[in-house]
């Protein structure tokens, strides 16, 4: 997660793609993993929420908790970091 989203709240599909870059997954490989058209997943990463559903399929999918980033965030924001 990169500075922005944590000033500016969560932003779901901004983690996702931070997430991505990072670590070298195009959008079309991770659209295939989670089983979705390249274009309903860019409509996610483009969304500042998605639900909760979607996100642990994703996570799990990806192999990545995006529902702990998230987590970690609200508590920074609870403990005003």
């Amino acid at each position: 997660m990169n500075k922005e989203n944590i000033e500016n709240g969560c932003h779901i599909g901004s983690m996702i793609k931070d997430y991505l870059i990072k670590s070298n997954i195009s959008v079309e490989s991770a659209a295939e993993k989670v089983g979705m058209s390249v274009e309903k997943f860019n409509k996610i990463l483009e969304k500042s929420s998605t639900d909760s559903k979607t996100l642990s399929e994703i996570s799990i999918k990806l192999k990545h908790n995006f529902m702990a980033d998230f987590a970690r965030l609200v508590e920074k924001e609870i403990r005003g970091c």
